[in-house]
């Protein structure tokens, strides 16, 4: 779980907490909160849908909903969540709602590359949700291979050496933009697929609904280090940056 998750199970919690205490003292609002739960949790006990589960689950939401009306506590703590959902979410599409920001500007450090090592298995656990960047430091290359649910990806391929042959990476995500960054003298095949979507791929722009796109960069076939980019998306943009 990412950190932006747990500040907000922590912040929501904290409010729950402070909800309740407040409640104890307005012994009528705790009452119809449990009411309102009981009967949420005997509806959910009946198996077969009927006129009797029906009424429970609407005599509880409705009770649930005059619970939080009365109570300012419940108030902020339905706003926070409908905020922060609205800005994990626009994160999560890979929308820019501002553009050309210097704040926004991720920083790029160079460091000394590093020479292939003696293989062995290795078994990485990568995280299924938030951003994350490779290459911040000097690294052995590997074949990568990596699935998300949402969040924006950078590769940064200027601080390792990839091998005189078919070097793979590729990434499967639902939202989220995914970066690649690749040093020059490197020959590129792109295979990517999304539902919407933008590439940004040797100084070109391709906009793309529901299709899918294979692109090679004009030295493919002549130069023996080859690096084949296979990406799939719902919802994200794709860059490829010559550094």
């Amino acid at each position: 779980m990412s950190a932006s998750w747990r500040f907000f199970l922590v912040v929501e919690a904290i409010l729950a907490v402070f909800a309740l205490v407040l409640m104890y003292k307005e012994a009528w609002l705790l009452f119809l909160l449990f009411l309102g739960i009981f009967c949420l949790y005997a509806a959910w006990k009946k198996k077969r849908r009927n006129s009797t589960r029906d009424l429970l689950l609407m005599s509880g939401g409705v009770i649930l909903l005059i619970t939080a009306l009365n109570s300012p506590v419940i108030i902020g703590m339905i706003i926070f969540a409908i905020i922060f959902i609205g800005v994990k979410g626009v994160e999560i599409s890979g929308v820019q709602l501002l553009k050309g920001n210097s704040w926004q500007k991720k920083k790029l450090e160079r460091v000394e590359t590093i020479s292939p090592l003696p293989k062995d298995g290795k078994r990485m656990k990568r995280p299924l949700f938030g951003s994350e960047r490779i290459g911040d430091e000097a690294y052995e290359w590997n074949d990568i291979n990596m699935v998300y649910f949402s969040g924006d990806t950078i590769i940064d391929l200027g601080n390792t050496i990839l091998p005189q042959k078919e070097s793979l990476i590729m990434i499967r995500k639902c939202f989220g933009k995914t970066r690649v960054l690749v040093p020059t003298g490197i020959s590129l095949l792109l295979e990517h697929a999304t539902v919407l979507g933008e590439v940004h791929f040797e100084g070109e722009e391709y906009s793309l609904k529901t299709e899918s796109l294979r692109l090679y960069s004009e030295d493919y076939d002549q130069n023996p280090r080859k690096l084949r980019i296979a990406t799939s998306t719902l919802f994200g943009d794709l860059e490829v940056i010559r550094v």
